[in-house]
């Protein structure tokens, strides 16, 4: 297991969620480090709050659709693994007739 990986699914909940807000703070923090208190009005932390925002979401629909493609993998595997063991039980299948036939004669 990979030295930071999370164990289970509500630690990476936990995460996630962790690090958005860090994000957003670091933004707003940047933002506000640039201009004074008395300059700034309700448009431009609209601006900023809604950048934040669309940050988080690119961010989330991006972690989304590796998920979805781990889950699309993951299940490719598994029906490959069935039609693999399918295989088998028909060879085995095949030699238990043919022994049964063999021990008739």
């Amino acid at each position: 297991m990979a030295p930071n990986r999370p164990r289970d699914l509500n630690s990476l909940r936990r995460g996630l969620a962790q690090r958005i807000d860090a994000d957003a703070d670091d933004v707003l923090g940047r933002a506000a480090a640039r201009v004074s208190a008395s300059s700034v009005s309700l448009d431009d932390i609209a601006i900023v709050v809604a950048d934040a925002i669309k940050s988080c979401e690119d961010r989330v629909l991006s972690h989304v659709g590796r998920v979805v493609t781990l889950v699309n993998v993951r299940r490719g595997d598994a029906l490959q693994e069935k039609a693999r063991v399918d295989k088998i039980h028909a060879r085995r299948v095949i030699v238990e007739s043919v022994l049964r036939r063999l021990g008739k004669c």
